[in-house]
């Protein structure tokens, strides 16, 4: 039997120390990218559920050798990691990197210079692509998180009502009115009125941890009709999410097709997005149960002793068909750690799992 603080440190050992490795696919943590904002965001989250300093010194310590290295052009994935610079900011951490300066200067390029699409959603703009008159649900993470908290700081409510449009339209045009689940982005040219109009998993997740973590945000700051409209996609998406769940817990990377692989990013992240709303009081109590075996089966089945997690797939463009999603090879990158750490973070402390092979830190008989 193993403790959730032990696996938690597993993961977290081995995310703080992912280097690319030549002719493998491991991401680096120091990048400034949306990956590592997301674990930057979870850290912090480790840091104020714990108190334990070492957590906060690796996240200052990231800024200061990343800020000296160069922020990168903005964009949507470079947006994430000023996300966890504005709880810094507000909690008035000792620093010094003016945190405050920074979740000013991007809150105001975004409200100002963002590039939008049709009907005003935030385009999604990569440092490779424009992406012209598309809308992934990635942002509703990436980049509506930060405004909704710079807003919430910078008691700006334009900010706040900005990213509760945000999350609305993103909703609007990627949700598929048959099922209730997400398609993972949406062209508003007719050329590219196929491209991403599949339920990919991991693309569902930022939308099913965005939305609590919105809510939570924003606080009462946001209007009945607003949070209802919120609300109301959150648990319908989630009842069809339970529809869809392999018996063993997991979901696949196509959420809606069971020849495409089992995958663990995804299935932490909805099982994350899912226990933040029991305990939220979004949804049920008693979906606890299925968001705890999506995580314990990854625990049993795809940790490896050092932290690696099998089963992870590799960054995902939108695509144009299901083989696509399918094709995408396995990865060690932050956000499978990252994901599982977020689940953990939303299980009950009490919660213990077995594990099929000796850990480092289990006992020996």
């Amino acid at each position: 039997m193993i403790t959730k603080k032990q696996v938690i440190d597993t993961l977290y050992n081995r995310l703080i120390t992912l280097e690319p490795i030549e002719g493998e696919y491991v991401t680096s943590i120091y990048e400034w990218e949306w990956q590592q904002g997301v674990s930057l965001y979870t850290t912090y989250k480790m840091y104020k559920m714990t108190g334990e300093k070492k957590y906060l010194d690796f996240i200052l310590e990231w800024y200061d050798r990343m800020i000296k290295e160069g922020i990168p052009e903005r964009n949507v994935n470079t947006t994430a990691p000023f996300l966890t610079m504005a709880f810094l900011a507000e909690d008035k951490i000792e620093s010094s990197i003016d945190f405050e300066k920074y979740v000013k200067n991007h809150a105001e390029w975004i409200i100002k210079k963002f590039p939008l699409t049709t009907d005003g959603g935030f385009q999604h703009l990569t440092r490779e692509y424009i992406h012209r008159e598309q809308i992934w649900a990635d942002t509703v993470y990436m980049t509506v998180l930060f405004l909704a908290k710079a807003g919430k700081y910078l008691n700006k409510k334009e900010y706040i009502d900005e990213a509760i449009y945000q999350a609305m339209v993103h909703i609007k045009y990627l949700t598929d009115t048959r099922t209730g689940l997400f398609y993972h982005g949406w062209s508003f040219m007719e050329e590219e009125k196929e491209l991403g109009k599949y339920h990919w998993a991991r693309g569902n997740s930022w939308i099913t941890m965005g939305i609590p973590e919105l809510l939570e945000i924003i606080g009462e700051d946001i209007d009945k009709r607003s949070e209802r409209f919120l609300k109301e996609a959150y648990v319908r998406q989630v009842k069809i999410l339970i529809d869809y769940q392999n018996n063993d817990g997991m979901w696949h990377t196509i959420i809606t097709n069971r020849a495409s692989y089992l995958e663990t990013s995804a299935t932490a992240a909805l099982a994350c997005g899912i226990l933040k709303g029991v305990n939220l009081g979004l949804i049920d109590q008693v979906y606890y149960f299925n968001a705890f075996m999506g995580v314990r089966y990854i625990i049993d089945n795809y940790l490896e002793s050092n932290g690696d997690l099998k089963n992870v797939s590799y960054g995902t463009p939108i695509g144009i068909n299901e083989e696509h999603y399918m094709k995408i090879p396995f990865c060690q990158a932050p956000y499978g750690q990252t994901n599982m750490l977020l689940a953990l973070i939303e299980l009950k402390e009490t919660e213990n799992f077995h594990k099929g092979f000796t850990m480092p830190w289990k006992e020996q008989n």
